[in-house]
């Protein structure tokens, strides 16, 4: 699903300060296990290619893959395109008989991406978390609720940017919100933006919404 702009000319002579984009991954892994026990973390370090995350709200990753702290034994793991079978046997192969599990829920979520100098502002009017960079910052990551839609949400960089993981039944009414959030900083609905990584759920391969970032000089 994509939305139309009713007034594109409008909005663009008002100026976008905020970008929304469907940033859909095609490997989304839920990893369980027991942190407690060193042959566990030492073996999802040798399948991963770094160590898991183990402070409370925090993020690890590398070139192809993140792992995001979901609890004191879960992880939800994010790779590219096709990978997903790839890596949980490798998980499988590492951890052997000790205690874990690795689910695929790939076909069950989804990512929004925002950014944009009003990103934080959008956010604020659905989320209770104190999102000022000094608390938030690129490496950390929590779970919480935008408008009542459960979303683990992780900022990116300082410009800012927010990935925001949702369920799938959740991602067109969170979009439709986020629509309706931004329009009075200047919304600008455009084509589909594509990532590296990109994520084909069924029913989601398309854009659910991409708002173009339009600079105030009139660009």
């Amino acid at each position: 699903m994509q939305f139309n702009a009713p007034s594109l000319a409008r909005v663009r002579m008002k100026g976008s300060v905020f970008n929304c984009a469907n940033v859909l991954f095609s490997a989304i892994l839920n990893l369980r296990g027991k942190p407690a026990e060193s042959a566990f973390l030492q073996a999802v370090e040798r399948a991963l290619g770094f160590a898991l995350p183990l402070k409370p709200n925090t993020v690890a990753e590398n070139r192809e893959l993140t792992a995001l702290w979901l609890g004191p034994d879960e992880w939800l793991l994010l790779t590219q395109p096709d990978r997903e079978a790839e890596i949980a046997q490798a998980l499988r192969d590492a951890l052997g008989n000790l205690f874990f599990a690795i689910v695929d829920i790939s076909s069950g979520q989804t990512v929004l991406n925002i950014r944009g100098n009003q990103a934080r502002d959008v956010l604020a009017k659905g989320c209770s978390l104190d999102l000022h960079p000094r608390l938030f910052y690129p490496g950390c990551c929590a779970q919480t609720h935008i408008a009542k839609a459960t979303v683990l949400i992780r900022p990116l960089d300082h410009s800012p940017s927010f990935d925001l993981v949702v369920r799938r039944s959740f991602a067109e009414y969170l979009a439709l919100w986020l629509k309706d959030a931004a329009q009075e900083y200047g919304l600008v609905v455009a084509p589909p933006v594509v990532r590296a990584m990109v994520h084909h759920a069924a029913g989601l391969s398309d854009s659910i919404l991409h708002c173009e970032d339009i600079s105030r000089s009139g660009a």
